[in-house]
């Protein structure tokens, strides 16, 4: 527990924690505010990959899908996370919020090369399964278009909308286009395809993933600022409704993290947040009395 501190010696413990064990670093923040904050400072002590895991802007319980472009970012995070640890920064929602399992994530991402054997319409039927909706132009994310033998589609974690031209069953080329005006742009060689949705994959499941199954085990835990996590899950609580089949609750995150090595920070000072025994200074075997303090967070003892 390092207590009383603010983003800059945050990111500089996180960054120390990354370099020396080689393990991913999950830092949970009550508000993506301050997650973000954060994220900005990470510059000045690592040149690591440092990235942002963002909640949706709904709630499961308000059934509205959450907008591709989110979308495209959390899938676009948990692609990324699959290759080499890293510093991902998460709100409290947006770890609570489950996920399609890793398996089935595994064989809907697609990896699209120059060269590369592609059936034309195996590939539009995978388009489907991924969850795109085909229409005659792809102008925004998450729609594919066909017009003779070439396939145009908008990912949904890509700012860029892109064209693939086909010479039977093989990726003749691949551009860049303008998603309003329709032209070609630039070439490229490669695109990586995640699937457009996430929400209404969640729904009626039982085999629910969370970030953590991503993760690992090779992993540390950095609960940021105890105070405005209890007060975020206290929010989130009053508002999910009977909706929780594909969220969360704290007794189940508690369960899963028990077995990570866990850093706990905090903006104020401990005595503020809990009660706990202090040691008289003036003892003269100070420095060699050992009293237990015990850490109030969540209702949970830790």
């Amino acid at each position: 527990l390092i207590e009383e501190l603010w983003n800059s010696p945050k990111a500089a413990i996180a960054a120390l924690a990354q370099e020396l064990t080689g393990k991913n670093i999950l830092i949970l923040s009550g508000q993506s505010t301050e997650e973000m904050r954060l994220f900005h400072d990470f510059a000045l002590f690592t040149d690591k990959r440092v990235v942002d895991f963002p909640a949706w802007e709904t709630l499961p319980s308000e059934q509205i899908a959450p907008s591709p472009d989110i979308v495209g970012e959390r899938y676009q995070v948990l692609r990324e996370i699959e290759n080499e640890p890293a510093i991902i920064l998460s709100s409290l929602q947006a770890c609570l919020q489950k996920l399609i399992p890793k398996n089935e994530f595994k064989h809907l991402n697609l990896l699209i090369q120059i060269g590369t054997p592609l059936n034309f319409d195996a590939f539009q039927q995978k388009l489907n399964e991924m969850g795109y909706q085909k229409n005659s132009i792809a102008s925004d994310k998450g729609q594919y278009a066909v017009r003779g033998g070439i396939i145009d589609v908008y990912p949904v974690s890509s700012p860029d909308p892109f064209r693939i031209e086909f010479f039977g069953d093989e990726v003749a080329s691949i551009r860049i286009y303008d998603p309003i005006g329709q032209r070609s742009i630039k070439p490229v060689e490669r695109i990586d395809l995640t699937p457009a949705l996430e929400m209404e994959m969640l729904q009626n499941r039982q085999d629910l993933a969370t970030l953590f199954d991503y993760l690992g085990s090779n992993t540390i835990v950095i609960l940021d600022d105890l105070l405005a996590l209890e007060d975020r899950w206290a929010t989130l609580k009053s508002t999910l409704g009977q909706e929780t089949k594909s969220f969360m609750g704290l007794d189940e995150l508690f369960k899963i993290i028990e077995p990570y090595q866990k850093l706990f920070l905090t903006d104020q000072p401990i005595e503020e947040l809990s009660e706990i025994k202090m040691l008289d200074r003036s003892q003269k075997y100070y420095s060699e009395t050992i009293i237990p303090i015990e850490f109030e967070a969540f209702g949970k003892t830790f």
